[in-house]
């Protein structure tokens, strides 16, 4: 089984996990729980978060955390086998194993729980698995949710009843076979002041949940994408010149018009990790403790960029002539 270029990490993960144990939980659906290898206890995350796992074949994919983010023993992945897979998906099912050593990046949170009075929870597919922990921690808070679950087809749909044990009056399991795609527009304007939206799934749902979203008015929609958009790096990486200081490595460098901040960190730190080169997996994620950023990614949400403290280095620049990155 071979990867194309762009999918293969460069550099080493920061840490690694073993599998220690492989369910089917729907139809082309397996959920894989991590521990570390020697038994430590994982680093922490909160409802939102995903990982970053590097398979054997050193591809990098992105898995929203399902599991409960106070056992801090194991993590827990849902993976879809795609039906376009570029491999990596297949490999998770047909190659990865109880015991199977994989790379891992994160936690990273950039669907982030916020607090609200009440939430309504859009979900399409496997778009449940990021969802299943938000649910979890709002009912413990005692806030007021509902969740709308859309899929083709039953057989297809995992943790329903996980979902539906919460009760059938807050839980809509809709099966697109036996009566169509959920009506987001009647969802939208049934809902109370101060509730926010938390929507995963296909791009069709998020795109129809966003028209939504716009014609009524609300700024409350939060989304988490399957697939972060892949622009080539040509297209985003190059800009006006200027400078960055690495403050660990206690150097200053020049970034040409023509190089992308990443080519220039690995001139010094041949070793920084990146997977996509387009903005879009997160692998390459650097502090930035001084500067202003031109962000070029399709992974921070816009209140991440506005406090600019993170950028992406594949394809961000300056917005000024310095930047100082924690490297």
């Amino acid at each position: 089984m071979t990867a194309d270029e762009d999918d293969l990490l460069v550099g080493q993960p920061s840490a690694y996990v073993v599998v220690t144990s492989v369910r089917n939980t729907a139809r082309d659906i397996i959920d894989f729980d991590l521990a570390s290898p020697d038994g430590s206890l994982l680093p922490p995350w909160e409802p939102g978060a995903h990982i970053d796992l590097v398979l054997p074949s050193r591809r990098v994919r992105s898995y929203s955390l399902c599991s409960d983010p106070a056992d801090l023993s194991t993590y827990r992945v849902a993976v879809l086998r795609e039906p376009a897979s570029r491999g990596g998906s297949d490999e998770l099912h047909d190659s990865v194993v109880e015991e199977t050593r994989l790379g891992l990046f994160g936690p990273r949170n950039h669907f982030k729980l916020v607090d609200a009075p009440a939430y309504l929870f859009l979900a399409g597919g496997i778009g449940i698995a990021p969802l299943l922990p938000m649910i979890a921690a709002v009912e413990r808070r005692g806030a007021a949710w509902s969740c709308v679950y859309a899929g083709r087809t039953v057989e297809s749909m995992a943790f329903v009843d996980d979902l539906l044990a919460y009760g059938a009056d807050r839980v809509e399991v809709l099966v697109e076979d036996e009566v169509g795609r959920p009506d987001l527009a009647a969802r939208f304007r049934d809902l109370e002041s101060g509730t926010v939206v938390y929507c995963c799934g296909p791009a069709g749902m998020i795109a129809a949940a966003e028209a939504t979203s716009w014609r009524i008015g609300t700024s409350s929609l939060h989304v988490e994408r399957f697939h972060p958009l892949r622009v080539p790096t040509s297209v985003l990486a190059f800009g006006s010149p200027f400078s960055v200081r690495l403050d660990r490595e206690d150097v200053q460098l020049e970034v040409p018009s023509d190089r992308s901040l990443l080519s220039v960190i690995r001139d010094v730190v041949p070793s920084y990790p990146s997977s996509c080169g387009s903005g879009s997996c997160g692998v390459c994620e650097a502090k930035v403790l001084s500067g202003r950023i031109d962000h070029r990614d399709r992974v921070l949400s816009l209140q991440e960029c506005e406090r600019g403290d993170v950028m992406m280095v594949c394809v961000s620049r300056a917005e000024g002539d310095l930047l100082v990155l924690d490297i």
